[in-house]
């Protein structure tokens, strides 16, 4: 019974993964995209045979893929199993329900049409294409999605404050801003967030993790949309235009400032004294005018400023010189 439960826990997590695969802006639909642009065809395939307790399945996947045969055995003995036909015998029917295993990462699944679902990850495989743009998809219910970035369609809305949301994940993650729900928690500093990708990127600042490397310079990085911004710097690209003045941007909140400029929207405001400014940075700096706080220090004489390019460029020293004030 134990193992069922498990078996249905795996699923629901996958269901889970697939559908915040696809919620806007998300990182991991950044990860997919970054994933997914590597192409199978440039890999050397071999066929591997999939075991099920009924019939054997055949896919062609890379060279590589093919060699992670080792697998763990958990839902039964814990050992390692090396041979697929093995581990197929080895879990077998549970509860009545037939398991189906992939033979390349060991993930169970009870239907047979989840698994063939999952060996796309593997494979490559992409039979569905959207009509109107040509990107390719895994998945149908993917490829649903996919169109409403056409259509501007938004079946989700939030009964607080009424926005709407294409998909029903990015509604789910939205409602904890309103009532402050944060479920996923950092085992090691116990820092809690509202959603998984957020939870991911921060145990990383543990790690130092870096999974992602620029092709060009090879820098490193913990996420994979700094990467995509950080490719641009190398081929130039600026995707954000404004509307108003036709001025582009590398990075879309480099734009919103910028729009900030033509709207004069102030949103960001001082609790102590009410002044506003268009950019957080600005008003974190303006607090320090009532805290008094100077984080820089100049390297020449070690005395302190609140901003860092006050302290960088030695501005007192001239300053002090012109006006007669320097002492010796």
């Amino acid at each position: 019974w134990s193992a069922v439960t498990e078996c249905c826990a795996n699923i629901r997590e996958e269901l889970l993964d697939t559908e915040q695969l696809f919620s806007p802006g998300s990182e991991v639909q950044d990860v997919n995209e970054h994933v997914e642009s590597e192409s199978a065809a440039n890999a050397e395939l071999k066929t591997v045979s999939m075991f099920h307790s009924d019939r054997v399945e055949n896919f062609t996947v890379s060279v590589k893929q093919a060699g992670q045969e080792e697998m763990l055995c958990e839902e039964t003995c814990g050992k390692t199993v090396r041979k697929r036909r093995r581990l197929s015998q080895k879990l077998g029917p549970v509860s009545g329900n037939k398991m189906s295993i992939c033979v390349i990462c060991g993930k169970s699944y009870t239907a047979q049409s989840n698994l063939s679902v999952h060996m796309r990850t593997h494979t490559g495989e992409k039979p569905y294409s959207c009509e109107t743009c040509g990107k390719r998809f895994s998945q149908q219910a993917h490829l649903h999605l996919h169109k409403r970035t056409h259509t501007g369609e938004k079946p989700y809305s939030c009964e607080t404050c009424g926005k709407r949301f294409s998909v029903r994940i990015a509604l789910t993650r939205h409602m904890r801003t309103h009532t402050g729900e944060k479920p996923y928690s950092c085992e090691t500093c116990g820092k809690r967030f509202s959603v998984r990708t957020a939870l991911t990127r921060h145990i990383r600042t543990h790690t130092g993790e870096k999974p992602y490397s620029c092709e060009t310079c090879g820098k490193r990085f913990s996420v994979c949309t700094a990467l995509t911004r950080h490719m641009r710097t190398h081929t130039g690209e600026k995707p954000y235009s404004c509307e108003t003045c036709g001025k582009r941007f590398s990075v879309r909140t480099a734009l919103t400032r910028h729009i900030r400029t033509h709207t004069g929207e102030k949103p960001y405001s001082c609790e102590t004294c009410g002044e506003r400014f268009s950019q957080q940075g600005h008003l974190h700096l303006h607090k320090r005018t009532h805290t008094g706080e100077k984080p820089h220090c100049c390297i020449t004489c070690s005395r302190s400023f609140s901003r860092q390019d006050i302290s960088g460029s030695c501005t007192h020293v001239f300053s002090a010189y012109r006006y007669g004030t320097w002492t010796f």
